[in-house]
């Protein structure tokens, strides 16, 4: 007998799969653990470390076994202020994955006045990104 629930939840990932590949691609796309440590001028192991703390965020890349690291939380050489506040909350309870915490800082959220996390993180609003984290994780 074939089982219903496993059906289910292939369809639920085939119907995931181009949202991942929309944020995968968002805001200039990724870098390679290497390409992320000349961003920041550290050593590719560090880079690591920091996604392992939970300091930067990286997905999977299940065809290159590989982790990739979005563009977008880097610039001039730093992690974009407050990307590691609000990941320390995201991070907390472990509720969210890797796509979970992407989509928390490219999508629009109510809580912002309809704006992104990130647009706001670019703009210097750390306190208003690190509130709506919170709400995010509640």
């Amino acid at each position: 007998m074939a089982s219903q629930p496993d059906s289910r939840l292939a369809a639920a990932i085939a119907r995931g799969a181009p949202a991942r590949r929309k944020l995968a691609d968002d805001e200039g796309g990724s870098f390679s653990a290497q390409q992320a440590a000349q961003a920041l001028g550290i050593s590719r192991q560090a880079v690591l470390k920091r996604y392992q703390n939970g300091q930067l965020i990286a997905w999977r890349d299940e065809r290159r076994n590989a982790l990739r690291f979005p563009v977008w939380q880097f610039l001039d050489q730093k992690v974009l202020e407050g990307i590691e506040d609000a990941l320390q909350i995201l991070n907390a309870g472990n509720r969210l994955d890797d796509f979970g915490r992407m989509s928390f800082f490219l999508s629009n959220h109510g809580f912002l006045g309809g704006k992104r996390p990130l647009d706001c993180l670019r703009r210097g609003e750390v306190t208003k990104v690190v509130q709506a984290a919170s709400g995010y994780v509640e």
